[in-house]
């Protein structure tokens, strides 16, 4: 049943008896705070976390009262118990503190990260709840924290869709959710967060295609999507991003050719999709790690080109030349696995980084490259050779005879 006052309190009766626990049915619902909360979330409706976050506020709180409201007090504190009531909160695996009612926010958990800015407010700087078991949908209130850097939300049971206010947080560096439950496209405005510098979504069950909007996200440096259910063709924009290192987009549904690449890129990881078409010469150029296996990717293996001479069995280079030539190259792990690859084995022995290399079940054929007169400077530094399911003759490298 509700009772309601008329004034700036509406008070409404319920059957639990009112207690400072989080866990307790809040009794009170102050209408200036109500207001409050309306100019944050928009319409606040019972029966949803932004009403009991009112509640909480209005029967509990001892930070935040009704009359006059610093609104940008409110905001944060307000978007946190929004957080709180949205994720199950009372079953998290560590929530001791939070909802402190005579405490402020930032010191209501270690997993709150705040500074104070000049007129001694104090704003909230990182959010870590990794491995919390958080439950239920990532509140757009999270928007709210305008200050934020860093939200790292992995490893829970989130669910639902990415709220797209969460992208409009300019200062944001570091986005973490991976190993959720998240579902749905990513929003049109994900390329608005300027400063992002790394993003993990992987390991949910996200889909559509990408956003073009990605592409304007200039500063980012790793980007990982891998383990979801994205689908169209990655556009060639992907070298527009000047500064990214690494990439993983592994284990999604991605198809049509493999996308161009910036210069800057080390780490890239394709594995597990639906690419077709030819790899791109650059492949080798300045990347220290090259996976595309269990794709439908075909034609030459690109060594030939990117490394030029020093592959060609019938045009010899000086010795000293062709060394200098290879330890040019940063290349350290290849994989390239399970795809239509043809013709004669790449002569990737010469790579003096190379570590790992996996071109098992392509069309390979003719002569495992044995090296000739530069036989002893070949597989130097590799420990994981895979060849099988190619159509190849010949000897064993002299590095793995032993």
């Amino acid at each position: 049943t509700f009772g309601v006052k008329q004034g700036s309190t509406t008070e409404i009766t319920y059957t639990i008896s009112p207690s400072a626990a989080p866990s307790a049915m809040p009794s009170l619902i102050t209408a200036d705070i109500l207001e409050a909360a309306k100019d944050v979330s928009g319409e606040v409706q019972p029966g949803t976390p932004q009403f009991e976050a009112v509640g909480w506020i209005s029967t509990y709180d001892r930070i935040i009262s009704d009359g006059l409201i610093n609104r940008a007090i409110f905001r944060q504190r307000y978007s946190l118990v929004v957080l709180f009531f949205a994720t199950n909160g009372t079953e998290w695996a560590e929530n001791e503190g939070w909802l402190d009612p005579q405490a402020h926010e930032c010191d209501w958990s270690n997993d709150i990260s705040c500074v104070t800015d000049p007129t001694g407010q104090r704003d909230v700087k990182a959010l870590n709840l990794v491995n919390n078991k958080l439950r239920g949908p990532i509140p757009k209130e999270m928007g709210q924290l305008f200050d934020l850097d860093s939200l790292d939300f992995s490893q829970n049971r989130l669910t639902g869709f990415i709220p797209p206010e969460i992208f409009g947080l300019g200062r944001l560096l570091r986005f973490y959710v991976s190993n959720n439950l998240l579902s749905g496209t990513l929003p049109a405005n994900v390329g608005s967060m300027s400063s992002l510098t790394d993003m993990k979504l992987s390991f949910n069950k996200l889909n559509g295609t990408l956003p073009p909007s990605i592409f304007d996200l200039q500063m980012m440096t790793s980007l990982d999507i891998s383990n979801n259910e994205f689908t169209g063709v990655v556009s060639d924009d992907l070298q527009e991003l000047r500064a990214l290192e690494r990439l993983n987009f592994q284990r999604n549904d991605f198809t049509g050719t493999l996308p161009a690449r910036g210069a800057s890129l080390t780490v890239a990881n394709f594995d597990w999709n639906q690419f077709t078409g030819t790899i791109p010469l650059a492949t080798l150029d300045g990347q220290r790690v090259f996976t595309a296996s269990h794709n439908k990717i075909r034609g030459k293996f690109p060594g030939e080109e990117a490394l030029g001479d020093a592959f060609d069995p019938n045009n010899p280079i000086p010795l000293e030349q062709l060394i200098a030539l290879l330890n040019s190259s940063k290349i350290e792990k290849i994989d390239m696995g399970h795809n239509e690859l043809s013709g004669t084995f790449p002569n990737l022995g010469l790579l003096p980084r190379l570590e790992y290399v996996d071109l098992n079940g392509n069309n390979f054929n003719g002569m495992f490259p044995a090296g000739g007169e530069y036989g002893e400077y070949m597989w130097r530094s590799t420990t994981h050779l895979a060849v099988a399911g190619n159509f190849l003759s010949g000897t064993l490298p002299t590095a793995f005879t032993d």
